[in-house]
């Protein structure tokens, strides 16, 4: 046989191969979008860390002023309990510890889901915060006042903080809105 007769038969083969090769294609194709759902949960949870994230140190901000309070009361007092670091410290860990779970589980979830339906403002932030402490007032008066002082400075320091939403001022094209 000659070189011709092996390269005539093989000819519908190369064809073959040349047809298959040409509609692979090795370019890098964008993933599929994801459904709306999924990027409804994503932003929601997105935005309940970010109002966590808030409120836990608006928490923490208030655990440091009423520390500083009753660092204050202790100097001033004649017959202390505690010293004045002392004094400090404990109601700065008190302050955490008692409020890191009320903020955790109950004030940042419920604040982020009337945030996620736009049905979050300021009364509505400041009635959050209350809760918990008007739950306090019928087991400890005390404790009850501390938390209701704290709930609504979390609650407002929180909402100033996320509330806000992307400046409208300006339209998509760049000019000032009338």
């Amino acid at each position: 046989m000659t070189p011709f007769g092996v390269y005539s038969r093989a000819r519908p083969f190369i064809r073959l191969v040349a047809r298959v090769r040409s509609n692979i294609s090795f370019k890098r194709t964008a993933p599929p979008p994801l459904n709306s759902s999924v990027r409804a949960l994503m932003k929601f949870l997105r935005q309940l860390a970010k109002t966590e994230l808030v409120a836990l140190a608006a928490l923490a901000i208030a655990a440091v002023a009423l520390a500083g309070f009753s660092a204050v009361q202790a100097s001033l007092a004649a017959n202390p309990l505690l010293g004045v670091a002392d004094s400090a410290k404990v109601v700065f860990l008190y302050t955490m510890a008692f409020g890191c779970l009320p903020v955790a589980l109950f004030g940042a979830p419920v604040y982020s889901t009337l945030r996620y339906f736009q049905k979050a403002g300021w009364l509505t932030a400041m009635g959050i915060g209350l809760l918990p402490g008007l739950a306090l007032l019928f087991v400890a008066t005390d404790l009850a006042l501390w938390s209701l002082l704290c709930g609504v400075f979390v609650a407002v320091v929180t909402h100033a903080i996320c509330g806000t939403g992307s400046n409208r001022s300006f339209k998509a094209d760049g000019y000032a809105a009338a």
